[in-house]
């Protein structure tokens, strides 16, 4: 995707970059470097949770290849922030906090609505538009990259969510609709915790303009979206 001469031109372009703007480049791309090595995890664990569910091999095939995007994506980002820092960055261990070994579809499901299709979804939105705003044509190539994967991602989210609300008992049907509810009212209500600067042009948005496409997105998008997943299986598998 990226060859050596696109990266000596970026770290070219980076060099003539004021110090402090540099530095706020750096903060900004290490955390959503630690944030796609954090999601490694994550399809890891979806991956073992479909595994405990009995999900379709196809769905697992998905998640398999989905952490596998989340691995170049933190190697991407890692890259990218460590331009920025003038030094080499990358992940320490990750706490993995313990599991009781024993997976619900009802958790599975509640999982993959809150992490995937919302959070996902989210993400996805948020990458293109960072991809479209960005001035530096090697991070907006990497922008348009992970945009492409998240959509991916988001969709076997909304695949499983489906799969496991027909093959779920009420109770299922039940708990995630409560829980993505909860989920969306927070999403809706989050507020800006500061301004910060506009790093647009380097692939990162500012704070409000992250919120407010958040809300469009969950308003115009996502609602509907689990609204109409709801209703389609509100009386499970028909079949």
């Amino acid at each position: 995707m990226l060859d050596d001469a696109a990266w000596s031109a970026f770290a070219a372009r980076v060099e003539a970059l004021e110090p402090d703007l540099r530095k706020a480049l750096a903060r900004r791309w290490s955390e959503a470097a630690l944030a796609e090595h954090a999601s490694i995890a994550s399809f890891a664990r979806f991956t073992l949770q479909l595994l405990a569910v009995g999900a379709p091999p196809s769905l697992l095939a998905d998640a398999h290849r989905a952490g596998l995007d989340e691995i170049e994506h933190a190697r991407l980002s890692f890259r990218v922030a460590s331009r920025f820092a003038g030094q080499a960055l990358g992940p320490g261990p990750l706490p993995i906090p313990p599991s009781s070994g024993v997976v619900s579809l009802l958790e599975a499901a509640r999982a993959a609505v809150l992490e995937g299709c919302i959070a996902e979804t989210l993400a996805a939105n948020e990458a293109r538009h960072a991809a479209e705003r960005c001035v530096d044509p090697l991070l907006r190539t990497v922008m348009g990259a992970i945009a492409e994967d998240e959509g991916r991602h988001a969709e076997l989210a909304w695949a499983f969510a489906g799969w496991a609300l027909e093959v779920g008992d009420d109770a299922v049907r039940t708990g995630v609709a409560a829980a993505a509810e909860v989920a969306m009212r927070e999403a809706e209500q989050t507020a800006a915790t500061g301004a910060g600067p506009d790093l647009s042009d380097w692939g990162a948005l500012p704070e409000a303009l992250r919120l407010s496409l958040a809300r469009e997105h969950l308003a115009r998008v996502i609602r509907p979206a689990l609204d109409h997943l709801m209703k389609r299986h509100a009386g499970g598998r028909t079949g």
